[in-house]
């Protein structure tokens, strides 16, 4: 089955190795709109014109089911009412938190377009109205994901910025609402040692999985993992830190350059 995910950059990358570890038989086209990134600090309006185009481009793709692996466009996704078959990260996000929590205190990293429009925390409430919800805002942390194969002394001291608030907020779980954090996800654990931290990209993974075990066509060539990466803006350091994500979990990947309506495409292929 053909699905397609995209994001503002690598940070989807993270929830398609989690799919592929659990979804044999898949086929990803994958946009990255790193021309325009970071999203978290665009307008709402922006990113939801931005997210009609990309949507568009992956629908003439072929693609039969679309994943937007960002949770900034992930908050602002019901305001999409007439697309279908469009799947966010913030719902299966907020359900394992749920589910996990044993004081009901609950902390909350994203973007700061992510945390103002509140649709985690609408979520967490109407699981459970009698949730602490603590929500914070990181502006740089996904850009210094994007942009740092190697994290300097500067962005660890930055990643602790924002998540030491919650320490005295005695949480127990901690949701990271963007999905270029789970790459920071060991850093963040040593810093906030025994909360339960809700990776995104997981939890997508798996709601994500069972939809496609429910379509899965028996025709299909099992154990085939294909990706098409399309970025906006396709560098050397975005290969490097693809590869690094997801080349050891799939048979076939290739890259291609353009920003999304132009015919520009350069193929490498990998494997």
């Amino acid at each position: 089955m053909k699905i397609g995910v995209f994001d503002s950059g690598i940070g989807g990358l993270t929830f398609v190795k989690e799919l592929f570890n659990l979804v044999s038989n898949i086929e990803v086209v994958y946009f990255a709109d790193t021309l325009h990134m970071p999203y978290g600090n665009k307008s709402k309006e922006y990113i939801m014109n931005r997210a009609k185009i990309i949507i568009n481009f992956l629908k003439s793709k072929d693609s039969e089911l679309i994943v937007s692996a960002c949770g900034t466009v992930s908050s602002v996704l019901p305001e999409f009412q007439n697309y279908e078959n469009i799947i966010g990260v913030v719902k299966s996000s907020c359900l394992k938190a749920s589910q996990i929590t044993k004081n009901g205190n609950i902390g909350i990293i994203a973007t700061e377009l992510s945390i103002k429009e509140k649709y985690y925390e609408k979520i967490l409430s109407n699981l459970n109205k009698n949730f602490n919800i603590y929500p914070k805002a990181c502006p740089e942390l996904a850009e210094i994901i994007e942009n740092n194969n190697n994290l300097s002394n500067q962005d660890f001291k930055y990643i602790k910025s924002c998540v030491s608030i919650f320490a005295e907020k005695n949480i127990d779980t901690l949701i990271l609402g963007c999905t270029h954090y789970p790459i920071v996800k060991k850093v963040i654990t040593k810093i906030l040692k025994g909360i339960k931290i809700v990776d995104s990209s997981i939890e997508t993974a798996k709601f994500v999985s069972k939809i496609l075990k429910e379509r899965e066509n028996s025709d299909f060539n099992y154990n085939q993992k294909k990706i098409d990466i399309y970025a906006s803006n396709l560098t050397d350091e975005f290969k490097i830190n693809a590869i690094n994500i997801l080349s050891s979990d799939v048979s076939e990947m290739f890259f291609y350059q353009g920003a999304v309506n132009t015919k520009q495409e350069v193929k490498i292929k990998l494997k």
